[in-house]
């Protein structure tokens, strides 16, 4: 990458468990660029709106949700999601909040919201973010973009080794029900589908450790960067 470029994006899509996430933080951890998970964003919108009891098709409840909605990320070991100064980074990864988020993610009030917030993280930081459609709808010109996918048998197996390391009582089997479902929203809705942008790096990482898909984007933007 040329060493004055300034304000530089990397987006990561792709769909639920396809590693985007953890590849995302590695790369931003490398680079020492700002991560910033949109998917967090959305889950916490789906938290507040659950524990509100607000009404999804309710356009003045949304709107008076969104316009005293406090949601910042913080940069750490990790990230940290804040909706009004609470912190609620572990309470959006419960699997309430995957039955639920198909909805909220596909309002066009909240997206158009969140994607006002997504896009002013670039006016001071170059920062890695991923998402579903952060190469095609938040930022289309994004300077490197990368789409993510496994197989569901992979996917639902990572999720559910994930939650069963928290201490969730959850089968495999609602795991990948309700993983076909998401992808069904994700793909489908009319609001930033999920795709893969046609400029976009395609990876199955259905096969591969978290090493290497890591060295497969960083060699990519590397590589990309020296013939720029």
């Amino acid at each position: 990458m040329s060493s004055n470029q300034k304000n530089i994006v990397i987006a990561l899509d792709g769909p639920a468990a396809s590693g985007k996430s953890t590849i995302a933080q590695i790369i931003a951890q490398k680079l020492n660029f700002l991560y910033i998970d949109s998917g967090a964003m959305y889950r916490a919108f789906t938290w507040k709106m659950m524990q509100n009891n607000i009404n999804i098709d309710n356009n003045t409840e949304l709107n008076e949700l969104i316009n005293n909605t406090h949601l910042v990320l913080k940069k750490g070991f990790s990230i940290k999601v804040y909706v009004d100064s609470l912190d609620i980074t572990t309470k959006i990864r419960d699997p309430e909040i995957d039955r639920n988020i198909s909805i909220v993610a596909k309002n066009d009030l909240i997206r158009k919201a969140l994607v006002k917030l997504q896009r002013s993280y670039q006016k001071n930081y170059n920062i890695v973010m991923d998402g579903r459609d952060i190469g095609t709808i938040v930022f289309p010109k994004a300077n490197y973009k990368f789409y993510l996918e496994a197989s569901i048998e992979v996917r639902a197996m990572r999720r559910f080794q994930e939650l069963i390391a928290k201490g969730k009582e959850i089968t495999l089997e609602k795991i990948i029900k309700e993983m076909q479902n998401r992808d069904h929203a994700d793909f489908t809705r009319t609001i930033g589908p999920l795709k893969c942008a046609k400029d976009a790096f395609r990876i199955d990482t259905s096969e591969l450790s978290i090493e290497q898909v890591a060295s497969l984007v960083l060699n990519c933007i590397k590589n990309k960067g020296n013939k720029s």
